[in-house]
């Protein structure tokens, strides 16, 4: 035997197939060429960049390989980009490296998740870090790869809403905000088509507001219906739909309206809340209590709807809110809301809403993780029957859903229907029922499969509906295998098969196993007993994983797998394989699998806080302001996820200028991306999070830096600031509470009577007040 030791050659112009190419070596000696010796050598390619494409709203880049890699040695928990890509590329995916992460959804894909202050648009470059990526099993060269980023083949337009009043006194101001989820800043176009005086103001701005000062001058005609139009566009260049917003400016003096959240969709499980919130008009005219009556103006399909319908939107109040399940889905309702001084009913102001119910998808899966394993020693249930209308809400069977089966399987690279044995076609045996059964004779006329499964496809159809259909690979084989199920009950089953949940959130998956005979679950002659397993790919933390016991038979063993809710278990965006493995006593092993996809949670840039001076930050100490007279707007305007609309919710804490702590004030959520803040005196300090309609949050987000809101007595430096320091405006304040009643805003009068408290307590901890006098002031917040 000898040992040669030869320079493999280079294979430059060489076409590889997923990294790899086989070729054949041979050696023979140069003086006897029968005498030779060959074998086959696999030549590994240095991964390369297929493609590296944004996603459509511009929140992430997929970045796919043209063959399994190494991950660059990333375990399932690394996400830092640097670990992957060329130190010159991170700046541009966020202001704070740590706020991109780079996640592997497999080992040819990798997602770049953007951070807030991501630069990086279609155009500019991405280039790995060297001596990082080698193919699956190393033996490649490290990849050098760089690439372009290209824009979504379909880019997801704006979605703009519009809030402000749709009706305005020859005294007002107009001020129009609009709204739409992005993780960059818009540009938006505004113009009116029925006024060229107002089109001429309106035309040079970019923003998302709109103010026409008091009397709206280049709103000349009174009693005028005034049709204003924006567009917006984001910086993948897709550009909204024009939204159309009727304001009408009116001859004489009446409130203001606008409605929180500006337009809303609901599915018919959620409630409807819809809050109006009034202002005085500027006019001189005495001020009172409003009044507030709704109605139901239309129905969108012109139905008679029944009393109780009716009554819903029958009520008198600033808020109107409809409980669940008491509208129908796939209808829009017009309501109308009529505000009026209660001591002058002629200074009235009407305004019109319209909420619409979605209908939801038909829901549809086949029991039994993501793919089931036959025998021919058995019958075959394919179960559909937890599937459905989550719409429907007759209390009995829907039968209006209507199941079709089918059976493919490959030849080759095409897939044909599935046939027995004699040629006749299977689907003929495939009853259309949410549950189809085949029989051990059924099965036994079947050819057991080889590296192709059968895939059934259930479509379910209702009338009023998209179909749905939902993919069951099944493998068959004549041995007697136990039947393992694996069946996930937490997160939601898309149609793809695939469980998505979010992050944090526990994981549950129900395992069953079943034989045929009881030896098979317990062999007295070996004394084995079945035994059960669990793994997931790509690993997790074992700390985050339990096991639970679940109620055996003489047939069947069970167990629970969960995953602990906690945010270390699984990475946002990734995905996850959870395999249940099932070994009867005599070693014969099934298997099941459930896939699991992580929900991402939104992206975006980092929120802003300044003290307002009409409707727009103050360009003078925009951090600092006066406490329960000034407002402060806290904003996180430029988020997105693929999974809208978005929802934000807003808090605030702080500390008195003598360190006594405040409790936290933590805002409902809310549709709209910013709050405007009363705030108590001291140092304050804000935090924000957001979350997509799928549950997805953030975690809390500091607001980098505080807001000084009064003046400090203990370091004012001229007897100047120690007097407005202890100023006492008590009246003043009484006034502005008793106005916020007036006009039934419930949500100000709450953040004023919350700053007061405090400011109360504040001022006889400084010594400006006595306790009798806060007494006092106490009495009249809870009266």
């Amino acid at each position: 035997t000898h040992c040669f030791w030869l320079v493999v050659p280079k294979c430059d112009g060489c076409s590889f197939n997923r990294g790899s190419l086989k070729v054949v070596f041979s050696m023979s000696l140069k003086s006897d060429a029968s005498r030779r010796a060959q074998t086959v050598f696999t030549y590994w390619s240095s991964p390369t960049v297929q493609r590296a494409e944004m996603d459509s709203m511009g929140t992430s880049i997929n970045v796919m390989f043209d063959q399994d890699t190494n991950q660059a040695g990333m375990l399932g928990t690394d996400t830092n980009c640097s670990q992957i890509l060329d130190a010159d590329c991170i700046p541009l995916l966020a202001t704070n490296a740590m706020d991109a992460s780079c996640v592997w959804s497999s080992p040819d894909s990798l997602f770049i998740l953007l951070g807030s202050g991501a630069t990086i648009s279609p155009g500019d470059k991405v280039r790995l870090r060297r001596n990082s990526l080698k193919s699956v099993n190393e033996f490649s060269e490290a990849s050098i790869a760089e690439t372009i980023v290209s824009a979504p083949e379909f880019a997801t337009v704006p979605f703009v809403t519009i809030s402000g009043s749709d009706s305005i006194d020859p005294c007002s101001s107009l001020e129009l905000y609009a709204r739409a989820d992005s993780p960059r800043a818009l540009s938006f176009t505004w113009s009116c088509k029925n006024d060229d005086n107002v089109n001429r103001a309106l035309r040079t701005i970019i923003s998302s507001n709109v103010f026409l000062a008091s009397g709206t001058k280049c709103m000349q005609v009174l009693d005028k219906t005034y049709t204003i139009v924006v567009t917006a566009t984001n910086f993948l260049g897709a550009t909204s739909a024009a939204v159309e917003f009727n304001v009408l400016k009116k001859g004489s003096p009446a409130p203001l309206l606008t409605f929180d959240p500006p337009a809303l969709s609901i599915t018919r499980d959620q409630a409807a809340l819809i809050k109006v919130v009034a202002t005085f008009s500027l006019c001189p005219i005495e001020k009172g209590k409003l009044v507030f009556q709704w109605s139901l103006l239309s129905v969108s399909d012109r139905r008679e709807l029944s009393i109780d319908k009716q009554d819903a939107f029958n009520f008198e109040g600033s808020q109107l809110r409809i409980a669940e399940d008491t509208l129908d889905a796939g209808m829009s309702y017009s309501i109308g809301v009529k505000a009026y001084m209660e001591n002058d009913p002629s200074k009235t102001t009407e305004s019109e809403y319209l909420l619409s119910v979605q209908n939801r998808p038909l829901v549809l899966s086949i029991l039994g993780g993501t793919q089931l394993s036959a025998t021919t020693q058995r019958a075959l249930v394919l179960d559909a029957t937890k599937s459905g209308d989550p719409d429907f809400h007759g209390g009995q069977q829907d039968t209006e859903l209507r199941f079709v089966w089918s059976c493919s399987i490959l030849d080759g690279s095409i897939a044909v229907p599935c046939r027995y044995k004699n040629g006749t076609l299977l689907s003929n045996d495939l009853t259309p029922q949410a549950t189809v059964t085949l029989t051990q004779h059924q099965l036994s006329n079947l050819h057991v499969t080889g590296d192709n499964p059968y895939v059934f496809q259930v479509q379910m159809m209702k009338t009023t509906k998209t179909p749905v259909s939902f993919r069951m690979p099944v493998t068959l084989v004549e041995q007697a295998i136990p039947d393992a199920v694996a069946t996930s009950a937490s997160g939601v089953l898309q149609t793809s098969g695939i469980v998505r949940i979010n992050p944090g959130q526990q994981f549950i998956v129900h395992g069953s196993c079943r034989v045929s005979e009881k030896h098979h679950k317990h062999d007295q002659g070996t004394k084995k007993d079945m035994q059960l397993k669990w793994t997931v790919q790509p690993s997790i933390p074992d700390a985050m994983i339990s096991i639970l016991p679940g109620v055996d038979s003489e047939l069947i063993s069970r167990e629970t797998f969960v995953v602990m809710p906690d945010l270390s278990a699984f990475v946002a965006g990734s995905s996850y394989v959870v395999n249940f493995r099932c070994i009867d006593a005599t070693d014969v092993v099934a298997t099941s699998s459930v896939l699991l996809s992580v929900n991402s949670p939104p992206r975006g840039s980092a929120c802003t806080a300044c003290r307002l001076s009409g409707t727009v930050c103050s360009s003078s100490n925009p951090k600092s302001g006066d406490p329960i007279f000034d407002s402060f707007r806290y904003a996180c305007p430029n988020w997105a996820d693929e999974d809208g609309p978005l929802e934000y919710q807003f808090m605030y804490f702080g500390e008195s200028f003598k360190s006594v702590a405040y409790p936290e004030v933590v805002f409902d959520w809310s549709k709209s991306p910013s709050v405007d803040l009363i705030l108590p005196p001291g140092s304050i300090s804000l935090k924000a999070r957001v979350r997509d309609s799928f549950g997805a949050s953030t975690k809390w987000m500091s607001y980098m830096g505080k807001l000084n809101v009064g003046a400090s007595p203990t370091t004012a430096t001229s007897r100047r600031h120690v007097l407005s320091a202890g100023e006492d405006r008590w009246d003043e304040a009484k006034t502005k509470v008793q106005e916020s009643l007036d006009l039934a805003d419930a949500a100000k009068t709450n953040q004023l009577a919350g700053a007061l408290a405090i400011q109360i307590k504040n001022r006889v901890a400084e010594e400006f007040d006595d306790r009798n006098t806060a007494m006092v002031k106490k009495e009249f917040l809870l009266s």
